[in-house]
C-alpha cells in the first residue's frame, strides 16, 4: 500500500477521494508499506497522534518548491511539528516501509503548506487538530483519505 501522512487544512472526511489536493502540510511523503506491516504501523500512528497535541501552524512567507515550482507557504518550524515528523519517520523505518520520495525528510524537513492550484495560501495562523493518512492507486489520479486521527485524543 502507498501512503502519505499529512495535516489537511480544509474540511476533508474519512474515505473522501480527491484529485486536486486541498491545502495541506506533508508530514511524511509517499511511502510503500506491506500489508503485513500495516497493522503495526497503524497502531503506532494512533499512538503518535494520541501523544501529540493540536498544532499551531504559523505562516512565514510564500515560496515555490520542487521541480514544478509549486506554490507553497513556508511554515515556522516548531519543536512539536518536528517531533511529530521524526516520530512518523521512526515508525515508518521500524515497520520496514520504504520512502518513495525522500525530499524534505529527517534533517531536511521543511514544513510548508502546499496549494497545487496556486490559487490559495495560508495567510494567518491555524490550529490543526487532525492528522491524515492518504493513499493512491498506482494507475489513478485519485487520492483517498484512509485514516483521520485527532491529535491529542484517544481514537
Amino acid at each position: 500500500m502507498v501512503l502519505t501522512a499529512c495535516l489537511i487544512l480544509d474540511d476533508i472526511k474519512l474515505s473522501q477521494s480527491f484529485i486536486d489536493w486541498p491545502l495541506h502540510l506533508t508530514l511524511m511523503p509517499w511511502f510503500q508499506i506491506s500489508g503485513e506491516c500495516l497493522p503495526r504501523f497503524l497502531t503506532n500512528f494512533g499512538l503518535i497522534a494520541t501523544d501529540s497535541n493540536p498544532l499551531r501552524i504559523e505562516p512565514v512567507n510564500k515560496s515555490a518548491l520542487g521541480p514544478q515550482l509549486l506554490s507553497v507557504t513556508l511554515i515556522k518550524p516548531t519543536t512539536a511539528l518536528t517531533n511529530l515528523h521524526q516520530k512518523l519517520l521512526k515508525s515508518i523505518n521500524d515497520c520496514g516501509a520504504t520512502l518513495i520520495q525522500d525530499a524534505h525528510v529527517g534533517k531536511d524537513f521543511k514544513p510548508h503548506i502546499t496549494d497545487q492550484s496556486g490559487q490559495r495560501q495560508l495567510s494567518k495562523t491555524a490550529i490543526v487538530r487532525n492528522m491524515y493518512l492518504v493513499t493512491k492507486e498506482s494507475n489513478s489520479s485519485y487520492r483517498q483519505v484512509v485514516h483521520v486521527l485527532n491529535l491529542g485524543y484517544a481514537n
